[in-house]
């Protein structure tokens, strides 16, 4: 990627990060192409709608099932999920171009990584803190923030990163960059761990969540079993920095269900096994025991297996 005013951004996936982002881009005068399953395209039109609390707004995008239109991409965004990741890299990486950036707006902290042993492109994780829904196909809704993060784990600030952060900035989407991405993928990932799926067990908001006495101990038990396992990993997460993260997100996105609550709700595999479940793996990796986190992902596994069962 050069610089460009104009970039030819393909995003991976059309759930409601990937529209969100990809309709602020189209917005900035980018050309927004989504990479889709055959069910998608479907129903696609010509464009997406991004709508806020306040108003709503139609942005032109294009939607291709075939991943040989790679070949144009000066950007590639992976939105898909976590379960996704490794057979749509394996899938596309034939006509991905040398060198364009890829940047994953996933959820959980191994992402980046299986992107990263999959091609030789830069990857560049970005931790997404937004709260959106999908309405239905090619129309989402946005209830809170949209502030990006990206990283380069281990290698610092590059020119490359710098022209991203730009292009985000330019189109209105605040994007910094971050010396300890790592770290701010593992307090996302805390987050996360502790709240989604609670709400997708009680379909309830986070802001609810923390009025009910039990609840909010459940909750503080996930977030203290999540801290064991990031510091036997030497993640230097305190338990007063994740208490605080916890407590944002109560009151910042107090509405707010969490992703795991929508896909049960439509009937959709959950991203359990890599958060709670990935927690749990790697503590019986070390040694460790998380006893909230394996029944919570077992509970969720439960409901999983209804759906499909239906």
């Amino acid at each position: 990627m050069d610089g460009k005013a104009t970039s030819r951004i393909y995003i991976l996936g059309a759930g409601a990060v990937g529209c969100f982002y990809g309709g602020l881009l189209s917005s900035a005068g980018h050309e927004v192409n989504f990479v889709v399953k055959p069910q998608h395209l479907e129903s696609f039109q010509g464009y997406l709608n991004l709508e806020w609390a306040s108003h709503q707004t139609r942005v032109k995008v294009r939607a291709t099932t075939e991943l040989k239109d790679l070949v144009h991409a000066d950007i590639l965004i992976v939105a898909v999920k976590s379960a996704d990741t490794l057979p749509a890299i394996q899938s596309l990486k034939e006509y991905l171009p040398e060198n364009i950036p890829v940047l994953s707006f996933q959820n959980g902290v191994t992402n980046a990584k299986t992107i990263a042993a999959e091609i030789n492109n830069p990857v560049y994780p970005v931790v997404v803190y937004v709260a959106t829904a999908m309405q239905k196909p090619w129309h989402v809704k946005h209830y809170g923030r949209g502030d990006l993060l990206i990283g380069q784990p281990e290698l610092g600030r590059s020119n490359a990163v710098s022209v991203l952060v730009q292009l985000f900035n330019q189109a209105q989407i605040k994007t910094e960059f971050s010396e300890s991405i790592e770290i701010k993928m593992w307090e996302k990932f805390l987050v996360n761990c502790t709240y989604n799926a609670v709400s997708a067990m009680g379909q309830i908001s986070y802001g609810e969540m923390v009025k009910n006495p039990q609840t909010l101990n459940l909750l503080n038990d996930l977030r203290d079993e999540c801290l064991l396992v990031a510091h036997a990993l030497a993640i230097p997460l305190s338990q007063e920095r994740a208490a605080e993260l916890n407590q944002q997100i109560a009151q910042g996105m107090a509405q707010q269900k969490s992703s795991m609550a929508q896909d049960l709700m439509k009937g959709r595999q959950t991203e359990i096994d890599y958060l709670n479940g990935y927690l749990v793996r790697e503590a019986q990796r070390l040694g460790l025991s998380l006893p909230k986190n394996e029944v919570v992902c077992a509970l969720i596994k439960m409901l999983e297996h209804k759906n499909n069962a239906s």
